[in-house]
């Protein structure tokens, strides 16, 4: 099923950036979030808290250190020049700000927070990068291309996300249950879940079934990835009452400034999202 859902509209397009136009085009993209969050995203970005260029020896992957007592955060990525590295870069710097706004606001003992809340960050200036690029895209094509963008990006972080997290709940059930967790019953608990998710058009091959040997890492940290549809959830609706009124950013910088100085749901409640509710789902799926 994989080649059907992965086929592109516009298969000839290709866009590349330069790492300076990239942090044009983010340092743009979250303006709405007011100008004391671009200045210090400004500042962060000229004073080399990015290690973005490829070097012998570097770690694969894009990463954000983590808050740290007396040291501002760093992000540490391999700049290739594609949109993909452009909405990894805006990825990681949310989390850089909400580290630095997390140390800057709160005692050590309160600094580290989870990763519910912290994907927040994060997926909130992917959306809001997604949202500049289609509003500002010069041609009706460009801004289709950047709409396709945006559809796979809810498709991975909501959708994806959700299905292995399910996937992660049976296998887990199995084990409690006592039921012996063979490659078979792997392999027919992920073929059911892709037929529950895409439907009966999409053709199921057996590789696709195997897919969990493959994602492997991802299923040993306690429903690790299904907090990123949760967070795709409450970003898209800091992001939509932000762009109604942008007298919310405020209310939005306080809740970066809040690490685990409060309760996760109260901490989102303050800047008007409510987990317990399916309001924030609702607000993804319209």
């Amino acid at each position: 099923f994989d080649y059907d859902n992965s086929v592109t509209l516009f298969p000839a397009h290709k866009q590349e950036y330069t790492y300076d136009q990239a942090c044009e085009l983010i340092l743009a993209a979250v303006k709405p979030l007011g100008d004391a969050y671009v200045d210090d995203l400004e500042h962060a970005l000229a004073s080399g808290w990015v290690d973005a260029h490829e070097a012998e020896g570097k770690s694969q992957g894009a990463y954000c250190s983590g808050p740290t007592d007396g040291v501002h955060p760093y992000v540490l990525m391999n700049w290739q020049g594609q949109v993909t590295d452009l909405f990894t870069l805006a990825h990681e710097l949310g989390h850089l700000m909400h580290a630095h706004y997390t140390v800057e606001a709160q005692p050590y003992q309160y600094t580290h927070y989870a990763t519910f809340v912290a994907e927040v960050a994060s997926i909130t200036n992917e959306l809001l990068l997604a949202h500049h690029l289609i509003a500002t895209a010069p041609t009706l094509r460009e801004r289709l291309v950047q709409v396709e963008q945006e559809i796979n990006n809810i498709k991975l972080l909501y959708y994806w996300a959700t299905l292995l997290a399910e996937f992660e709940m049976k296998v887990y059930d199995a084990a409690e249950n006592g039921e012996a967790l063979t490659s078979v019953r792997l392999c027919e608990t992920m073929g059911n879940l892709f037929r529950k998710y895409y439907g009966p058009s999409l053709e199921v091959i057996e590789a696709d079934t195997y897919l969990w040997g493959a994602l492997r890492h991802v299923f040993y940290s306690d429903f690790y990835l299904y907090q990123y549809a949760t967070s795709m959830a409450a970003a898209q609706q800091i992001v939509d009452g932000i762009l109604d009124d942008p007298g919310q950013a405020g209310r939005y910088l306080d809740f970066l400034r809040t690490g685990s100085s409060r309760n996760l749901l109260e901490s989102l409640r303050s800047v008007g999202v409510d987990m317990t509710s399916p309001r924030p789902m609702l607000t993804v799926s319209r």
